[in-house]
């Protein structure tokens, strides 16, 4: 799952405070992959408003579904090693 953010956000996510759970992270990242419940799994609902910004960067819309409430976020993707990696992400609603 990881692959999808961006290295910087990443790396801002095990800084500071969160850091001391970093351990507890590359010892469940160890571990063999196991698909969650299918009712518990995120589902992309949609995409809109697409918005390529003067810096490169895209601004979108997303739509997902877990546990039967959907959610809509804002993204900010940015090109990374040759694919879209997600650099920021807001709550809509």
């Amino acid at each position: 799952m990881l692959a999808a953010f961006s290295h910087r956000w990443v790396a801002q996510l095990f800084s500071g405070y969160d850091l001391v759970f970093y351990d507890a992270f590359e010892q469940q990242a160890s571990l063999p992959a196991t698909p969650l419940a299918s009712d518990a799994q995120v589902g992309l609902i949609s995409i809109s408003d697409v918005q390529l910004r003067d810096d490169g960067a895209v601004i979108a819309t997303v739509v997902t579904r877990a546990n039967g409430v959907e959610q809509t976020s804002l993204l900010l993707l940015i090109e990374e090693y040759g694919g879209w990696k997600i650099d920021g992400a807001e709550l809509v609603s």
